[in-house]
């Protein structure tokens, strides 16, 4: 993989040119989350850029503000508060407010996160002002073009001037979708660096005794349920689903902090926990990883849970047809289950941990934040250096 070129040429126009700066000027970054998974993920590449001279940095949220953040996790500097009944209004109006923001104090540079749609909507505000835009999470894709899950990360990929993969595999799909390698970098999961610094305090932490678990005797469950129907049927299908698994092994429903759950229903919630499942809602970065760790297998259509655990080494089971987490496929650590609730009957307690397969993700090492900011660093110093010359 080439590295961005050091010379004039056609690349430059990839990168929209950055203002000039006196060198005691500092340079501003600001980065834009959606949700509390993009405060996890950004956090590793404030940390690195901390340590550099010459770089201010602000965090924008933008949703509305709820419960106060982590304090595992950077602090949000402004919230855009955005809150609307559809997707298409709450996209629109991120747009809007993070445009006048960029309008009122414009920054050098814009880095997005993930699929979310403040990704998109930041990162097309930021194009319209001329601001170049990173996007951290880059080139994961579900198979099959038609994909919804897909449509964001396209876009966002479209949109930004430098891109910053997860895993090789998302580079392999950024080539071959056309995308010049001189915009391209893996540098690996941030997530993964904040989950390596906190997973011995996590399993120290041991939350699942609270709900009457034992280590690796249970089956952790974390379901969004966007991209499949939601009527009623669906939700009896997953609900009896849930309670045969619940016969078998016990199991924990988590709805982590931030995460917009399979359901909310009080009744179904009620009838879940008739049957034995209990029920953990919400909890915080800490407690979710601990469940995460000391589960026995865990079924998910959470893209982020599949990574936790495949870096874990806890047996995943990922109910959809397909996964933008290729990675986790081809190692081994996680497995499809198909769209249909009634597959999650039939999971299975996992015998050991996946420990080896785990720690053999390439990148995936704890250092993605500081490759990160490595790589924004150098394409900004690239586009300065020939703007001076």
């Amino acid at each position: 993989m080439r590295g961005p070129s050091t010379a004039g040429g056609p690349e430059l126009s990839l990168l929209r040119a950055f203002p000039r700066h006196d060198a005691a000027v500092p340079v501003t970054i600001v980065h834009a989350a959606g949700n509390g998974a993009d405060l996890v993920r950004l956090t590793p590449v404030v940390e690195a850029l901390r340590a550099r001279n010459g770089v201010r940095q602000a965090v924008i949220h933008a949703s509305p503000v709820s419960a106060p953040p982590e304090p595992l996790v950077a602090r949000p500097t402004r919230w855009l508060s955005v809150d609307a009944p559809t997707q298409g209004e709450r996209t629109a109006l991120m747009l809007h407010r993070f445009e006048q923001m960029l309008v009122e104090e414009p920054p050098e540079l814009v880095v997005v996160y993930g699929a979310s749609d403040a990704a998109l909507a930041c990162g097309l505000a930021a194009v319209k002002q001329g601001i170049p835009i990173a996007h951290l999470e880059a080139g994961l894709r579900a198979p099959g073009a038609e994909a919804r899950c897909n449509i964001n990360r396209v876009l966002t990929d479209r949109l930004a001037d430098t891109l910053l993969t997860p895993t090789h595999d998302a580079v392999i799909n950024l080539l071959e979708e056309g995308i010049p390698d001189t915009r391209i970098s893996a540098v690996g999961s941030t997530a993964i660096d904040v989950l390596r610094r906190n997973e011995r305090d996590a399993r120290e932490r041991a939350a699942w005794s609270h709900f009457g678990g034992r280590e690796r005797r249970y089956v952790l469950v974390v379901l969004r349920g966007q991209g499949r129907e939601t009527g009623a049927a669906v939700h009896e299908a997953a609900r009896e689903a849930l309670c045969a698994l619940a016969a078998r092994h016990p199991v924990i429903l988590s709805m982590p902090a931030g995460l917009r759950p399979w359901t909310d229903d009080d009744a179904e919630l009620a009838a879940l926990r008739a049957a034995g499942i209990a029920v953990a809602t919400p909890q915080g970065y800490l407690d979710h990883l601990s469940l995460e760790s000391g589960a026995g297998a865990v079924v998910t259509d959470v893209g982020a849970v599949q990574d936790d655990t495949s870096a874990l080494g806890v047996r995943c089971y990922t109910l959809a047809d397909g996964t933008d987490r290729a990675t986790t496929l081809k190692r081994g650590t996680n497995i499809l289950l198909g769209a249909d609730p009634a597959a999650m009957a039939e999971v299975r307690l996992a015998g050991a941990r996946l420990e080896r397969r785990s720690r053999a993700i390439p990148l995936w090492d704890g250092f993605a934040g500081e490759r990160a900011a490595e790589r924004l660093v150098a394409h900004h110093v690239l586009v300065r250096s020939n703007l001076a010359g």
